[in-house]
């Protein structure tokens, strides 16, 4: 990795108009088993070409394979190994029938590429779907002082929700209570910077222990 970074810096500095291709590895973005120092390192190879391409004249492309079946480090590879690496998504690649995907991708724009991925995999499916990876968390501030009862918010919360699905996929529903109401500018409208930073406030701070073990932890 300080070998694909050194020859990137001299690449940006003596040959700006040149191009740096590495091989990299589909671990370094899924992982893999017993391969955390690979994985790892083949995830600095994909953060180079991204610098490279963001920062310099110079175009990179990391062509991030899965497993070459006979050769290289896959060479000793089981039949069971390969078995693993089919049920992790990883198909494995043919030098003879594969090798021809070079030349087709270094004609693509410059950027991370990943081969070797079955797109019927659950897995692969969960990791390249933006939506199961992420989350629309909705906030409702409320006035203690005036929602006392738990149906009140109950029925507001359910009110405003035909209106938010139509801008959200799976919202979580959050509510903080504002136990001093609410602050207005001189306009009557409500300070939302004020609203902020009492939501960083309860974030940093987390939720309470809801129970013995969780005080045992937290007064560790």
């Amino acid at each position: 990795v300080q070998g694909g970074q050194a020859l990137a810096d001299y690449l940006g500095e003596y040959w700006p108009r040149s191009i740096l291709v590495q091989y990299g590895s589909v671990n370094g973005y899924f992982g893999g088993q017993a391969a955390a120092a690979y994985s790892a390192a083949a995830a600095l190879q994909s953060a180079i070409t991204d610098a490279v391409n963001a920062r310099s004249s110079v175009r990179s492309w990391c062509l991030n394979w899965s497993v070459w079946q006979g050769a290289g480090m896959a060479r000793a590879f089981s039949s069971a190994e390969l078995q693993m690496a089919r049920n992790k998504g990883f198909l494995p690649l043919s030098i003879e029938q594969d090798s021809v995907l070079i030349p087709r991708l270094l004609q693509l724009a410059p950027a991370n590429y990943f081969i070797g991925l079955d797109p019927g995999n659950a897995e692969i499916q969960k990791q390249c779907n933006p939506w199961p990876r992420s989350k629309e968390i909705i906030q409702f501030f409320v006035n203690a002082s005036t929602t006392s009862r738990p149906e009140q918010l109950r029925t507001v919360v359910q009110s405003v929700q035909p209106a938010l699905m139509a801008h959200a996929h799976t919202p979580q529903f959050q509510v903080q209570m504002l136990a001093d109401g609410f602050e207005y500018d001189s306009q009557g409208r409500v300070r939302l910077d004020l609203l902020q930073q009492q939501l960083a406030q309860s974030e940093a701070q987390g939720e309470a222990p809801a129970n013995k073990i969780e005080q045992d932890l937290a007064a560790i």
